[in-house]
């Protein structure tokens, strides 16, 4: 036997930089096709609704958080999704960025669907240069000595060698492109780079063109990533969630649980929020705060639906007042013909209205918000739900959690739809936290005093079942009113005040708004007035207070505390249950004005 070791002369198909180019082209691609079909079901609502089942959440899986699950998860890999796919269209110049390659476009054969093929003449010929996407071979070349390389094997005990030239290629150091290559290339910049940060920017100020500009980058980023002949993995994996993405999107969400043009009860809280009533075929739901949505009938065909977290009326109670619903100071109540005096109603919602002009417009019946027309407009509607809202389960659970530490709800504006929530499911269930506080805050005059009439109607019938709660309200509006009016506008206004209480002024006007009209003997006009507002409870059970809570006082160490309201409040209240050592869930509303 014979011991040989054979040493050959090292050789290499080109600098490292060669090997991360390919390196990355192949992880990236691969990446980004796994990632598209997981930023896709992200969004699915079909998805979100089986996970969110009752036997799911039971059984098999804690989707307790899965709304803001799915958020997390969609813009953390939407942004993984960006910089892979913008690595793996200019990975190819990082030879010439590092090591002075050249880079050659080499003009392809362009078939169906707008796919470039590789060049005919490098289909029968080795042309140096001519293979696209690749660091180019280049001539054979004579590497050293002619007998610098050697076969060598054994014969018994002897080495045997037979000895013969190598021939190595030599590199051309140039980069062979496509015009599709350059294309995208640019492409991707645009629509990753710059248009879809647009899209996102304006999900805040301009969500009813931005949905529609983000979605029509997901329809670029499909079709080219499908068209290309060199990408079957994505017709296999990418193209059926796709499909099922459109489904979804497109069939799902307007047929699944549909409530088409309900009898709607809307009464208007002055001119910047109202209140919606109306009945669902699908009964209560055990969560708190589910999310409904809605869109007027006669929208545009590229209004989307809007979100809304509601209440639900599982006490059966009334939420305010007769006289209140009746008598406001510009404040209306409508129902449609059908709804007759005793409007029955199971889920409610308190909206507020923008105002400010749509811009862009996409159509020509949308160009003011979609609150401000279900406000002016006759509310006849699609709507949808429910479904579970993003601390619908997170709340629930902290109630029924027996704990000392304080559980905190704090809304401010509209957010006090899941207060109320949380206190209808109080009137049918039994929480098991000990301390449970609800602060709420406006500078809404007339949602203020709405507010104070629900919660002060809810609260009793929680406390008789031996439930107690720590209600604060806050109203940090003006506290004056100026209350003059010329006859003509004060006789227009409170007519049907008149009527009934056989003054100008009436009680209503008195106890609500803190107005009082005086009437001259002699010129028949009002008397200009300043009064002030009276926002004193009309229940024990609730405090109420004319400046803004001491968040420290409200806030203790240890409390889980749900906060939904402006960007402002959610900073706020986090900023102050870090430092106390609480636990801070904030909703994804009001990160800035939103003008749909």
């Amino acid at each position: 036997m014979c011991s040989l070791t054979i040493t050959l002369p090292s050789s290499t198909l080109g600098p490292w930089s060669v090997v991360l180019y390919d390196s990355l082209a192949r992880v990236s691609g691969r990446y980004s096709i796994i990632c598209y079909n997981f930023l896709l079901i992200t969004r699915l609502e079909c998805l979100e609704h089986i996970l969110t089942s009752s036997f799911v959440r039971k059984y098999l899986l804690d989707t307790s958080n899965i709304v803001n699950a799915n958020v997390r998860l969609h813009s953390w890999n939407g942004i993984g999704l960006c910089v892979m796919t913008l690595l793996h269209v200019w990975s190819i110049l990082f030879p010439c960025i590092t090591h002075g390659y050249t880079a050659v476009v080499v003009p392809g054969v362009w078939e169906w669907p707008a796919s470039e093929r590789t060049p005919v003449k490098c289909s029968v010929s080795d042309e140096p240069g001519c293979w696209p996407g690749d660091a180019n071979p280049g001539e054979n070349t004579l590497y050293g000595n002619e007998k610098d390389l050697f076969f060598a094997y054994c014969r018994g005990s002897h080495i045997v060698s037979i000895s013969f030239p190598l021939y190595m290629k030599t590199e051309l150091k140039q980069m062979g492109l496509q015009v599709d290559d350059v294309f995208r290339m640019v492409e991707m910049t645009i629509f990753l780079c710059i248009l879809l940060p647009i899209s996102v920017r304006w999900f805040a100020s301009k969500w009813h063109a931005g949905i529609h500009f983000h979605r029509l980058v997901n329809l670029v980023y499909f079709v080219d990533i499908v068209r290309r002949h060199s990408h079957p993995h994505s017709w296999i994996l990418n193209t059926p969630v796709f499909a099922l993405y459109l489904f979804d999107k497109h069939v799902f969400t307007y047929f699944y649980k549909r409530n088409k043009s309900p009898v709607m009860k809307r009464i208007r809280l002055g001119q910047d929020f109202m209140v919606l009533y109306w009945d669902s075929p699908y009964g209560f739901t055990d969560t708190v705060g589910p999310d409904y949505s809605m869109l007027m009938n006669n929208s545009s065909l590229l209004e989307q639906k809007h979100v809304f977290t509601c209440f639900e009326n599982r006490s059966g109670r009334e939420l305010e007042d007769t006289n209140e619903e009746e008598d406001g100071d510009g404040t209306d109540t409508y129902e449609n013909e059908s709804s007759g005096d005793g409007h029955k109603w199971t889920v409610g919602v308190v909206i507020r209205v923008f105002r400010r002009p749509r811009s862009p417009v996409l159509g020509a019946r949308d160009r003011v918000s979609h609150t401000q027309r279900m406000y002016d407009e006759e509310p006849l509607m699609l709507v949808t739900g429910p479904r579970q809202g993003e601390m619908s389960e997170m709340v629930r659970l902290e109630l029924l959690r027996d704990r000392d530490a304080k559980l905190v709800l704090l809304g401010a504006g509209s957010a006090i739809n899941f207060i109320l929530d949380g206190l209808q499911w109080c009137t049918v269930n039994k929480p098991a936290r000990k301390k449970i506080s609800l602060v709420y805050t406006t500078r809404d005059f007339d949602l203020f005093q709405w507010a104070m009439s629900a919660i002060s109607n809810l609260v009793p019938v929680c406390e008789a079942r031996g439930i107690s709660f720590d209600v604060k309200m806050a109203y940090t509006g003006s506290m004056t009113e100026d209350s003059s009016h010329d006859i003509e506008s004060t006789m227009h206004s409170n007519d049907a005040d008149s009527s009934m209480h056989g003054s100008i002024h009436g009680s209503m006007h008195g106890s609500m708004h803190g107005s009082t009209y005086l009437t001259s003997p002699e010129h028949g006009m009002n008397v200009s007035m300043h009064s002030t507002r009276s926002i004193k409870s009309r229940s024990k059970s609730v405090s109420t207070q004319s400046n803004r809570f001491d968040l420290y006082g409200e806030i203790e160490a240890k409390s889980t505390v749900f906060c939904q309201g402006g960007a402002g409040l959610k900073n706020a209240v986090e900023a102050v249950c870090k430092k106390v050592g609480a636990r801070f869930y904030g909703g994804r509303g009001g990160a800035r004005e939103d003008l749909s």
